[in-house]
């Protein structure tokens, strides 16, 4: 877990090295019978059929917002200044995140609402992701404790589990 707000000196001087990414499927029991090695293979199948053109998804975007404004923030606004520019106005959506990723495929989805670290209010929970096939391959979520990723059934890397799609996700 990385929770720092500066840049530690090395040497005397300020450099930064960075992880681009992190795929961490330990300790989501809530998928199981599937392993850590199982769902890691699963995400790793998932990869290479983005990367090949066999995983495809409509270039639009969904936003499930359950902050609106709150206490002068709009949290959501993550994922319409992103969606947008990335997709256009016409392609990007406020909808349900359970009904309509259960149905629908999108590039990008944004979800928010009061958290826990394994949901997040209005949007869904880990466990809603082991029994369904969200389709969104980007995933953007927001909410409390989202970010503690080290935590059992973490909502966070509940997307990367997901059968079909769920290539990325961000706490933003």
């Amino acid at each position: 877990k990385l929770d720092q707000s500066t840049i530690p000196p090395v040497g005397g001087m300020s450099r930064v090295e960075l992880q681009v990414g992190r795929v961490d499927l330990a300790n989501m029991p809530a998928f199981a019978p599937k392993t850590e090695v199982d769902l890691l293979r699963q995400y790793l199948n998932k990869d290479h059929a983005y990367r090949h053109k066999q995983l495809t998804a409509p270039a639009r975007g969904l936003i499930d917002d359950h902050f609106n404004v709150f206490g002068g923030e709009a949290f959501a606004v993550n994922g319409w200044r992103n969606f947008i520019p990335l997709l256009g106005q016409s392609t990007v959506a406020n909808l349900d995140w359970v009904s309509t990723l259960g149905t629908q495929s999108y590039l990008w989805a944004y979800g928010t609402g009061p958290g826990s670290y394994t949901g997040a209010s209005g949007v869904g929970n880990t466990n809603d992701f082991a029994a369904n096939d969200f389709r969104a391959i980007f995933t953007m979520l927001f909410g409390s404790y989202h970010g503690d990723w080290d935590s059992q059934n973490n909502f966070l890397r509940a997307p990367l589990a997901g059968a079909t799609h769920g290539l990325a996700c961000a706490w933003a």
